[in-house]
């Protein structure tokens, strides 16, 4: 027996330094609460609700110091067009529905973090850029409807979304950052669009309840820990550019019951599928495909020891590097 090398998510989250979810469990809102009263609407603020200064494009809006709890931000603010929500705009604000103008298209680095009670959210139409961590915490966001201007959504976006149980990608986006939907544990289905370039590590990490997920971007390799620990994964579609899996990227997907990489596969990162307990069956038609350490086979025991998945099967050439993982893992090649 040997202990499992797989780092705490703890370790893997290290970088986030500016996130701090202090919820109160025991908070509620009537409209939180309420899966009838989400369609709210909106009452217009004006120019003294905000502080505020002005950008190349307009103005950007710094501080919400209004008490509207469910403002309609204005498009003009000076007779300028209001084209950004900053830093931090919103942060901690109990408002539970926003109007943002379509005049706007960037909402800054944490713009609406730990909104505990936001419930509804109208982007803008012509939205071009979601920043780090801009929806963090946002307990009670159930779905929200991302336009088709979009082009990045930033890491940690939707971090700790727990409510979030709905949301199309559009075509548009070619950026999705790190650890964007991290947590969102009522997200049961994802399709990632064609266009989509630049993916960061830990996307959907701990999405418990996602039960299926269609990549369609032509991207070589699906990132570390992309899917780290959705236990409810059952269904993952791929491109065929997909020559690379990284490492941790489907750890602990209790879901996943088969999985068969092409001729073209030419690596599978150190503990890609560990923990995967009713993944018996793996078929490896490459000859020359890379597998690390614990990659395939493993899960772990009561004292977070690694052992192999009893009955755990390998379809691959008898003369691949798969069958030599498989011979240096006592792992059976199936008939």
């Amino acid at each position: 027996m040997k202990r499992i090398l797989i780092p705490a998510l703890s370790v893997m989250l290290a970088a986030i330094s500016f996130i701090s979810c202090g919820k109160n469990e025991n908070s509620s809102s009537p409209v939180a609460d309420s899966s009838s009263a989400i369609d709210v609407e909106t009452v217009l603020t004006s120019e003294a609700d905000y502080e505020f200064e002005a950008n190349e494009s307009g103005v950007t809006l710094t501080k919400y110091i209004g008490t509207v709890e469910n403002p309609e931000i204005p498009s003009t603010i000076g007779g300028k067009s209001v084209t950004k929500i900053g830093d931090f705009c919103f942060d901690g604000v109990p408002v539970y529905a926003v109007k943002i103008p379509d005049t706007v298209t960037e909402l800054g680095v944490g713009a609406f973090t730990n909104c505990y009670i936001l419930a509804q959210v109208d982007l803008s139409q012509n939205l071009e850029i979601i920043s780090e961590g801009a929806f963090a915490c946002c307990d009670m966001l159930s779905d929200i409807t991302l336009p088709q201007t979009l082009t990045q959504i930033g890491p940690y976006a939707f971090f700790e979304c727990w409510g979030l149980n709905n949301v199309e990608i559009p075509e548009s986006v070619s950026v999705i950052g790190e650890y964007a939907f991290y947590d969102c544990t009522s997200l049961t289905s994802i399709s990632i669009p064609q266009n989509a370039k630049e993916l960061g590590i830990g996307i959907f990490s701990q999405c418990t309840a996602l039960e299926s997920a269609y990549i369609k971007a032509e991207i070589t390799e699906i990132p570390q820990g992309m899917f780290y620990e959705c236990e409810n994964l059952g269904v993952v579609e791929y491109p065929q550019s997909v020559t690379s899996i990284g490492m941790y990227a489907f750890i602990r997907c209790k879901a996943l019951t088969e999985f068969t990489f092409d001729e073209n596969f030419e690596h599978i990162g150190e503990g890609a599928f560990f923990g995967c307990e009713n993944l018996k069956s793996f078929t490896i038609l490459g000859s020359s495909t890379q597998i690390d350490a614990e990659a395939i086979g493993y899960t772990e025991n009561e004292n977070a020891e690694s052992i192999l998945i009893e009955g755990v099967t390998v379809s691959c050439s008898a003369n691949s590097t798969a069958a030599d993982y498989c011979a240096e893992n006592g792992i059976t090649l199936a008939d």
